[in-house]
């Protein structure tokens, strides 16, 4: 199934006239996530994340996450330096390196194994109202493999204080990875 983006733009340009000003980029975020189908049955995770922009156009960023399904544990720790360009909170282009480091706890075999992963992501976020959004790709370099991987990817989050969020987020992935979550935005 592939993500149709049309209904999410939609959405964020029908929404309120009222102006919201917070910094997408500065945010603490506790998730909750779930893949269907995924290599040995369905994908259950949470996490934290979290990005704080020191200066103008630079922001660092990094997470936390748990993933179990029936046979595996997959702990992913993420650490990332971004740069923005803010043309008008509307239209604001991003890209972000990020570098993951992954440790799998094997089940079936009582084995574990480690893995690295170089990530590249960039598209555009923006603030419509007091809706913040983002899209873009995901590019995944995983040290060791022949493959690399690119996703597209889709998140909204909506202001329902001045510094609380909440909203989900879409990796278009083989298996559609899908997170909700509830951002404190500084």
């Amino acid at each position: 199934m592939k993500f149709n983006y049309l209904p999410l733009v939609g959405l964020l340009l029908t929404g309120s006239a009222l102006a919201n000003e917070h910094k997408q980029f500065n945010y603490v975020e506790l998730s909750a996530g779930f893949v269907s189908d995924y290599d040995f049955g369905n994908l259950y995770g949470h996490g934290v994340a979290g990005q704080y922009s020191l200066i103008e156009n630079l922001y660092f960023a990094g997470a936390l996450e748990y993933w179990t399904e029936e046979d595996f544990d997959y702990y992913i720790s993420d650490i990332g330096i971004g740069t923005k360009f803010e043309i008008m909170q509307y239209v604001i282009p991003f890209v972000q390196a990020n570098f993951r480091y992954g440790h799998t706890e094997d089940n079936r075999w009582d084995d574990s194994y480690h893995g690295k992963t170089y990530i590249l992501n960039y598209g555009v976020a923006g603030n419509i109202s007091r809706v913040h959004y983002k899209l873009g790709i995901n590019r995944y370099f995983h040290e060791g493999w022949s493959q690399n991987d690119n996703y597209e990817f889709a998140e909204v989050f909506v202001s329902i204080t001045d510094w609380l969020s909440v909203g989900a987020k879409l990796e278009n992935t083989p298996d559609e990875t899908i997170q909700v979550g509830v951002r404190y935005n500084f």
